[in-house]
């Protein structure tokens, strides 16, 4: 009710950490990532971190899975190896490989703060001093020095503005600096979904294409924008240099190799290739009612579609988006696809439409000059 006090923050963050155990590692410095959320798609997390990895940083990463969105990062690498591991082995495979994806529900990092999720998911209670505490305190808990905050802005998502991005940006640098931690924000255009797929496998196919060299163009940049920063913050490369140095263990090859190594120390298969991951059994095509220009795709509705087809819990089921903004479509043409293994499911998406446009149309109006 009257919020907290920065000494207050401070002080919650240490105590959730001391209630559980912490990830002691040694060697090359702790990097980190996090994303406040609420972009459909966005597996920037599975592209950044065998970039930084295949930098020789430690980046001991753990996620969440879904509890809105159509899937988390957890559940997306879950269709690649398990991500379920106890603190000892998690180490085993930093130390190994220098990077991991694991789900944080299964360690016992920051005991108190699953517990006080479990309090504010229900009541959709999430206090900015509690919420950044608890986004610290697993950070700290596994050692972090270097973390990169992506706040995404715009129509659509947690953050809307500016301002209060710029406020929360403040927040974080300053509670990281007293914790110990050196942190950068980034603020990135959250008003739309990155990537194609939305649903864990088809979001695999994304992760994989992108760092087989191809793929969606926005999540190969969006990641490499976070590792770049994460690369200069750490001191690994120089200031201006990031994005580049990024970009080329991409196009190395290098990236993908590493993110192998991951997925093979997790209990997964390392020839994993995006044509070997199946989409659900049934399919339905949405398509564009008349021409126009696609203005706006709604991550919350594409989210909503993509969990009535199955989505988390199904891993083939989801949505694959065939357009982005600025295109230009006729009337008839494909907008997305709906997949699901079940016709039942499959019904219950496309009712889930009725009165909802999650593409928006923007008819082209020509007008002469005069």
């Amino acid at each position: 009710i009257r919020g907290m006090s920065e000494d207050e923050i401070v002080g919650l963050t240490q105590s959730v950490v001391a209630t559980g155990q912490t990830l002691q590692l040694k060697g090359p410095p702790i990097c980190d990532k996090h994303c406040v959320g609420g972009v459909a798609g966005n597996r920037t997390t599975m592209v950044l971190v065998p970039i930084i990895a295949a930098a020789g940083l430690y980046i001991p990463k753990t996620s969440s899975r879904s509890i809105t969105s159509a899937a988390g990062t957890a559940d997306t690498m879950e269709v690649f190896c398990d991500v379920s591991f106890e603190i000892d082995e998690m180490r085993q495979i930093v130390q190994k490989s220098h990077g991991c994806i694991v789900w944080g529900g299964s360690l016992k990092l920051a005991s108190a703060d699953d517990k006080l999720i479990k309090i504010r998911n229900p009541l959709s209670l999430d206090p900015k001093g509690v919420m950044l505490a608890s986004i610290l305190a697993k950070k700290k808990s596994v050692g972090a020095e270097h973390v990169i905050i992506d706040i995404p802005i715009g129509r659509g998502a947690k953050i809307a503005d500016q301002r209060e991005a710029s406020t929360l940006a403040r927040d974080f640098i300053t509670i990281g600096k007293r914790l110990g931690m050196k942190l950068e924000v980034l603020g990135t255009d959250g008003s739309e979904p990155v990537g194609k797929g939305i649903g864990p496998a088809l979001e695999c196919k994304d992760v994989l294409s992108v760092l087989s060299g191809g793929g969606p163009a926005d999540l190969r940049d969006k990641s490499c924008q976070l590792a770049g920063a994460l690369l200069e913050l750490s001191g690994r490369v120089k200031k201006g240099r990031g994005y580049d140095v990024a970009d080329q263990i991409v196009t190395s090859g290098k990236a993908l190799e590493k993110f192998r190594e991951i997925v093979e120390l997790q209990g997964g298969s390392r020839n994993i290739r995006a044509e070997d991951i199946q989409a659900a059994r049934y399919k339905h095509e949405v398509r564009a009612e008349h021409d126009g220009r696609i203005f706006h795709t709604d991550n919350k509705m594409i989210s909503k579609v993509a969990r009535a087809a199955g989505a988390p819990n199904d891993k083939a089921a989801g949505v694959l988006l065939l357009c982005e903004r600025g295109d230009k479509v006729k009337k008839g043409d494909a907008l997305f696809e709906i997949h699901s293994d079940s016709e039942t499911k499959l019904d219950f998406a496309i009712k889930a439409l009725e009165g909802w446009e999650p593409v928006e149309l923007r008819k082209v109006v020509l007008s002469s000059i005069k």
